[in-house]
This record gives C-alpha cells, structure tokens and sequence, in this order.
C-alpha cells in the first residue's frame, strides 16, 4: 500500500493518514467516532508507563465495533501557538498520538495532545479529547495490563510502577 501525508491548516488538528495518494487541497470537517456529528463518548483505557515518555491505548466504538488503538509519544509543546505555562496549575506535557483504526488499517497522527492533570489526567486537543473516571495502579493496574495490553512488557524494570486510566474519549475522524 502506498503512504501519502494530507496536512490540515496546521493546527493540533493536522493528520497524516496512510491512505493510497489523492488530490486534496483542503481537509474537511470530519465526525467525530461513535457514530454522529457530535461523536458518543467511546469507552476507552489508556496504560502509562513508569517515565510517562509514551502511553499505550485502545478506544471502542459500540456502535459500528470498531476498535482504534492509540499510541502516545512525547513531543515538545506547539511552537505555532501562544502557549503559556502560567495559564496551567501544573505543566502540560504534550504527546504526538498516532490512531489506527484496527478494522480498516487507517492511521493518522494528531501532532500535539496536551496531557493535564498528573497520572490521573486527561488529554485535551482539537482531535482528540480523554477524560479519567477511574484509575487503576499496582497490582490492579498490571492485572488489567496482562489481560488486554499483552505486548506491554511488564517484566522490563523500568515498566514496573504502570498505572492505568479507564475513561472515555472523543476522536475527530480523520477526513482525507
């Protein structure tokens, strides 16, 4: 399969899909996951690693049953935006999230995600949008990693202290 890159206006919106290549000149609004414009909450878990340098993640649409997996990395903050420290209770990090829809194949990368609120956190763009209702650590957290993130390797000393968020999320469907 071909790969090919469609750029937004340059936004935290920006996607880059791997879609076979077509003429676009400019990226549409899209719906949200979950099966209308406003997009359902979709039942989503998010695993952190002890140094918080990438997350794991995988989203349900009950809907349609599609599953989109996340994967977060961590990035640098936007330089395009005014982005002030001081506007925040505690710094933000930020993390380029790659989404693929696991049915289809399709990925695309959301360029900044601002994480806020500490292990128990949400992560906040114009794409993406998680919210934590329950956190789960220690041994409950590498039960639940054991069962549904098997390719997380939990004997690896420096995944020893996982912790695991359990919320919802909204995603922006990419539109190309």
């Amino acid at each position: 399969m071909a790969s090919a890159s469609s750029r937004g206006s340059g936004d935290d919106t920006d996607f880059e899909v791997n879609r076979e290549p077509r003429e676009t000149t400019e990226r549409q609004p899209a719906p949200y996951l979950g099966g209308d414009d406003e997009g359902d909450p979709l039942p989503c878990t998010l695993v952190f690693l002890e140094d918080g340098a990438w997350f794991q993640g995988r989203c349900l649409c009950p809907h349609s049953n599609r599953q989109i997996g996340l994967l977060g990395e961590l990035t640098s903050p936007p330089k395009q935006h005014a982005y002030h420290e001081c506007c925040f209770e505690a710094v933000p990090t930020f993390y380029k999230v790659t989404c693929i829809d696991f049915g289809s194949g399709v990925e695309w990368v959301l360029s900044h995600v601002m994480k806020l609120g500490g292990d128990n956190g949400k992560l906040d763009s114009d794409a993406l949008y998680f919210e934590t209702e329950r956190l789960l650590v220690s041994a409950e957290a590498r039960d639940h990693i054991g069962r549904y993130f098997t390719r997380v390797d939990l004997t690896d000393p420096k995944n020893a202290d996982p912790w695991v968020c359990v919320g919802t999320a909204k995603i922006l469907e990419p539109s190309v």
